[in-house]
């Protein structure tokens, strides 16, 4: 016969609440920091599972709020429990002062320094160049020499947004056992920054471009290059590529998402179709005095073999297109659960897929959850814009997938022993990933709203299965707490190696920097991972 919850008369206080949750990505549910609220005393009902009934062996089992939860009922903490968990770990103060603390996370980051690294080299050879040919830049040989640097780094770029060159990366950073030093380990944990060298190249090859913009203009007028069809393309691929990088500014992209992808896309290919154009009529400008076929002119520019390289790799994704078909789980009017099956590709563990209903507009990325029974995976979308609202409106039966999958964050979990996860809302999905592939210990914070009602009660026993003292935050109720705070806590307290976070940007970059400002390695989504 089941035992009985027991149910304890608790005093607790009010929690702020601070209105709804922020929803900025598909991991929906922003926290701030709390603010202290006057303490009000009132009965509280807590129920715990039989599991954790007995005396209170650990601190867990003190304070409900950061131990057990039952999995039907999220328990609700009290000052008692807030204040003992203060005084056990208490939040250090940041290291350093305000201005190095921000140059050194912030300004800093290794997104930006490996963007830095690119393009100052880059700048370097550009400068360098300019100085040692500056009396012939305008002869044929040196605008060859310019096109050949815009290519090679245009085709470095496309090949840092390949899908098997990242999981190769990745591959590659989180191979290293254990016993590798920790230091060398949670720097490799940060290869998701590896947007830093895409960004670095294609911002380059634009600067080259202005450079090779100016100069066959100049030959133009001067009379070195006659005609005018490789000044024309040469200015409509200035103006396709400057696009592209203007569009490309973390802030446009947040705000115009659905035209940054636009834009890509279809300047994208526009570039492409412009930039064969363009290398088939310089080359035949160029050949005329060499003596060469045009063939054999081709064959040795590199240029050329670079825009095949350039030209196979976007194509390459499409080659990959199909329709298939899903099993909608209706989980509730903010989440839907689709369902697929390995027919159709050979999934690794942590890896996202892209998935639409319209293959010429826009693609979303999703996080897959390894089915642990059959040859099944799934995805959780949650209501964070028109597309995703759409999806859990009409609970589709099929669904377009390009490309390959591609390994998240969460792959670097396998570099360290011991590991904090936190969540906000449907951020929860790429994690239930982790408990089933990975053998790494895991503690779990999970912050949403509404969790039993919003995503089901199959989710919050799949995350007490990985974390049986799993904390489950219901804003609703309980406001929205410090989670940086209770991230440290949790990471003292369980002797984690480093903290994992999945949730909306603003709260990632949040989490993310209180914890690294102290010391705590600290990893979670950038926006160009």
């Amino acid at each position: 016969m089941a035992t009985e919850p027991h149910i304890i008369p608790l005093q607790t206080r009010h929690l702020s609440h601070h209105g709804p949750v922020e929803e900025m990505t598909t991991a929906s549910g922003a926290c701030l920091e709390d603010r202290k609220a006057p303490d009000v005393k009132d009965e509280a009902i807590i129920e715990i599972s039989p599991a954790s009934s007995g005396p209170p062996s650990t601190m867990n089992e003190v304070c409900p709020s950061f131990g057990t939860l039952s999995s039907t009922v999220t328990a609700i903490g009290s000052s008692s429990c807030n204040s003992l968990q203060e005084e056990e770990h208490p939040l250090p103060l940041k290291r350093s002062l305000r201005p190095l603390r921000y140059l050194r996370h912030t300004f800093f980051s290794l997104y930006r320094r490996l963007f830095t690294l690119v393009f100052a080299a880059n700048m370097a050879a550009f400068l360098g160049y300019v100085v040692e040919h500056h009396r012939a830049l305008s002869t044929k040989a040196a605008l060859s020499n310019v096109v050949t640097a815009v290519s090679a780094n245009l085709m470095i770029g496309i090949l840092f947004r390949q899908e098997h060159v990242i999981n190769f990366l990745y591959s590659i950073c989180c191979s290293f056992p254990i016993s590798t030093p920790f230091f060398l380990r949670r720097r490799l944990a940060k290869v998701y920054h590896f947007g830093g060298l895409h960004s670095g190249c294609s911002t380059a090859s634009v600067a080259w471009f202005f450079l090779f913009t100016g100069l066959v203009t100049r030959a133009t007028v001067i009379g070195e290059i006659s005609g005018v069809a490789v000044l024309v393309i040469t200015y409509s691929l200035y103006a396709f590529l400057v696009a592209i990088l203007i569009s490309a500014h973390p802030r446009f992209r947040a705000m115009q998402h659905d035209s940054f992808e636009a834009i890509h896309r279809y300047a994208g290919w526009s570039c492409l179709g412009l930039f064969w154009a363009f290398v088939i009529i310089f080359s035949n400008v160029l050949r005329k005095e060499t003596g060469y076929t045009m063939a054999q002119f081709l064959v040795k520019n590199p240029s050329f073999w670079f825009l095949i390289v350039i030209s196979l790799n976007i194509i390459y994704p499409w080659t990959r297109l199909q329709k298939v078909s899903v099993e909608p789980e209706w989980l509730s009017t903010h989440a839907t659960r689709l369902h697929f099956n390995y027919r159709w590709t050979r999934l690794p563990p942590f890896a996202a897929i892209r998935i639409t209903d319209t293959p010429l507009k826009d693609w979303h990325a999703f996080a897959t959850i390894t089915e642990p029974t059959g040859n099944r995976f799934s995805m959780i979308v949650s209501n964070a814009g028109d597309w995703t609202k759409r999806q859990i409106e009409k609970q589709p039966t099929s669904i377009w997938v390009r490309g390959a999958p591609i390994y998240g964050v969460l792959k670097a979990v396998a570099l360290f022993r011991k590991v904090v996860v936190v969540a906000s809302g449907s951020g929860i999905g790429p994690c239930l990933a982790l408990f089933v592939d990975s053998n790494v210990p895991t503690r779990v914070v999970w912050s949403t709203r509404t969790p039993k009602q919003t995503y089901g009660q199959g989710i919050i026993d799949a995350v007490h299965k990985a974390d049986q003292n799993a904390m489950i935050i219901d804003t609703t109720t309980d406001g929205r707490p410090d989670m940086v705070a209770i991230s440290y806590r949790l990471y003292k307290e369980s002797g984690a190696e480093a903290v994992f976070v999945i949730s909306n940007p603003k709260l990632t970059r949040k989490i993310v920097y209180g914890m690294e400002s102290r010391g705590v390695p600290a990893y979670g989504p950038v926006f160009d991972s």
